[in-house]
């Protein structure tokens, strides 16, 4: 499977496909023709502790799901991650209902909810150094498999 990436930052950029059979958007991502494709969503996207998505990204979500409409797939693995502050179990548990939380503006844009499938990773395969907040921010995200 080939991946796309895709970050969010403090500037919310996205674009719509590049073509009927690829998943694209945001700053730096790369084209690719391919239906699969992995988009991440990162800093910014949940306030500290909470799983509910902020608005200024509920908008780029809601573009994903229709782009979905174009491309053909199997299912969406949505996974949720935390940063290494506070319990593991917490962070599991929260993980996971951010995940749920971008699985449900999906599911209410179109995207049949049995080809959604929700993780929760806690603070685990972080993509930021938890040592600077900086790092802590990017490893409180959501990462989206196009499969």
């Amino acid at each position: 499977m080939k991946k796309i990436f895709v970050c969010l930052s403090v500037v919310l950029a996205a674009s719509l496909l590049a073509s009927a059979q690829s998943v694209t958007s945001a700053p730096a991502a790369q084209n690719n023709a391919s239906s699969a494709g992995k988009i991440f969503i990162t800093s910014s996207v949940f306030d500290f502790g909470s799983y509910k998505v902020l608005p200024k990204f509920v908008g780029f979500i809601e573009g994903k799901a229709a782009d979905l409409k174009n491309v053909n797939y199997n299912k969406l693995v949505i996974s949720g991650y935390t940063d290494n502050i506070g319990g593991r179990d917490f962070n599991i548990w929260l993980s996971k209902m951010r995940a749920q939380a971008v699985a449900d503006i999906f599911i209410k844009n179109g995207v049949p909810k049995e080809k959604i499938e929700v993780r929760g990773f806690g603070p685990d395969n972080p993509s930021g150094d938890n040592a600077t907040a900086a790092g802590r921010a990017a490893n409180r995200r959501v990462e989206i498999t196009v499969e």
